[in-house]
């Protein structure tokens, strides 16, 4: 029979179990709420949780999954080493194309919050943060969720600390919960990019991991030397 102390010598010992087990606790549970509830009952009861606190937070946290930040935080890599830069790379190369084909070949007509709510002539039960752009299509799946996820689900199976693991899944999950208080997502598009998005993350570290080279190991700054 295995032992609680077996199995969490395993979780310490493993890189990314931790972010894993983050992930194995939170998402079965969204998943089964959105499953079972209309998403636009659950984007209501999420959008009415709001704050002038977390309006400035989620609308810079957000910012965590887009392009050009996740860009910047990619090349900071070179610092650590050339397999980080190449893992989180490849991560995000995967993460964010696979979720644009998903977009503009199959749900390139599905309406984000705003539009969907529009077209319903229920507009104006949402609460919409001041200054951000509005996306009306391609709803699913949630973009920055699936990048988001893949970078930072890729960086965490190359660690075994248990806190980088912890803030690397909290970033993510930040990303994530950012998508719908912005109303730029529904909760079954979030859902849907992390799952891509862990997957994604799990080709790249695999297919990063098989390059056996030694210069793979060494930073930008040994490079210099």
């Amino acid at each position: 029979m295995i032992s609680g102390k077996f199995i969490s010598r395993t979780i310490q010992r493993s890189p990314g179990s931790i972010f894993l087990l983050g992930y194995v606790l939170v998402f079965p549970a969204l998943l089964v709420v959105v499953l079972s509830v209309p998403k636009e009952t659950i984007h209501l009861k999420m959008n009415a949780l709001h704050t002038p606190f977390l309006d400035v937070l989620m609308k810079y946290w957000t910012f965590m999954g887009d392009g050009l930040l996740l860009i910047i935080l990619v090349t900071g890599l070179l610092l650590i080493s050339f397999r980080h830069f190449f893992t989180g790379l490849a991560a995000f190369a995967i993460g964010g194309l696979s979720a644009q084909v998903l977009k503009r070949l199959f749900f390139s007509d599905l309406p984000r919050p705003v539009k969907f709510f529009e077209l319903s002539g229920a507009s104006e039960q949402l609460y919409l943060v001041e200054r951000v752009d509005m996306h009306a299509w391609m709803s699913f799946p949630s973009g920055h969720t699936a990048t988001a996820f893949a970078l930072f689900f890729a960086l965490a199976l190359t660690t075994r600390s248990a806190v980088a693991q912890v803030g690397l899944f909290v970033l993510a999950l930040g990303v994530g919960y950012s998508r719908i208080y912005l109303s730029q997502h529904f909760l079954v598009d979030v859902v849907g990019g992390s799952f891509l998005g862990l997957i994604s993350g799990w080709l790249a570290w695999l297919w990063i991991r098989k390059v056996d080279r030694n210069w793979m190991n060494r930073s930008l700054a040994d490079v210099k030397r």
